[in-house]
């Protein structure tokens, strides 16, 4: 019978052993714990997984991790492991699988997308293919000379933004301003301003101008109302306003 649970410590399967004692148990660990630390992870960092996973993980299964990242063109594995803890779980063929499919997307260095943002890891190319598909619409609704893929390798953010949040951006975007003054860099402002001011902005401008939205959405930040207030506001709207409507479906208020 095993006396410990089915659980690998240091480079050593402790589920074929019966004979392990806690001293030696604890060296293993202490000897991974340090491992992490030569590696240049932080001792918060090492603390805080340690919690979620109290053995670590192996030391040959992390320096092929950082190796096999290296190889795939990441310049700095430690950086983005220390982001994403679970990096070290994920079998290369499913960040192989997600580079090719950036690629075939048409963007350019997943690499450094992925880098900049490792969540994206852990995204499905159906929920990415969705917001390329709004991007891509709003592109040529307004006949701007840049892809999606391309806006959103510029703004990487994008791909971690709720999908409810682009729809509801892109759908303001394409109704409150003409199209002579719309430009990458005035989309950009609108899609990374607060989402609340935002739909509260557009309802409260009679003209419907991209400087005049991005003044009035100032002027609701200014008032200094919280988070929940601006939500409660949107909610009263929504009975008449179309994208309040479309936020709270996204973002609904709990009752």
């Amino acid at each position: 019978m095993k006396t410990v649970e089915s659980i690998v410590y240091g480079n050593l399967d402790l589920r074929t052993s019966t004979n392990k004692t806690s001293t030696v148990i604890q060296a293993e660990i202490d000897e991974r714990r340090n491992h992490l630390e030569n590696l240049g992870f932080t001792e918060d960092w090492i603390a805080n997984l340690q919690e979620d996973r109290h053995t670590f993980f192996q030391i040959e299964n992390i320096d092929a991790k950082i190796a096999g990242l290296t190889e795939r063109g990441f310049e700095n594995p430690q950086k983005m492991i220390a982001s994403l803890p679970t990096i070290l779980g994920l079998a290369f063929e499913n960040i192989d699988a997600k580079i090719a499919g950036l690629t075939e997307r048409g963007f350019e260095n997943p690499q450094k997308m992925i880098a900049s943002l490792p969540t994206i890891l852990g995204y499905g190319f159906e929920n990415i293919d969705a917001k390329i598909a709004l991007i891509s619409r709003l592109a040529a609704h307004y006949s701007l000379e840049i892809s999606a893929p391309e806006l959103m390798e510029q703004n990487k953010a994008l791909l971690g933004s709720k999908i409810d949040k682009l729809w509801v951006l892109t759908r303001i975007a394409r109704d409150v301003w003409d199209s002579s003054i719309l430009s990458p860099s005035s989309l950009h402002k609108l899609l990374f301003a607060n989402l609340e001011c935002v739909v509260l902005a557009q309802h409260e401008i009679a003209e419907k101008t991209f400087t005049v939205l991005m003044q009035k959405i100032k002027e609701v930040k200014a008032r200094g109302e919280g988070r929940e207030d601006r939500r409660q506001q949107i909610a009263d709207l929504s009975d008449s306003d179309t994208i309040a409507r479309r936020y709270l479906q996204g973002y609904p208020i709990k009752k």
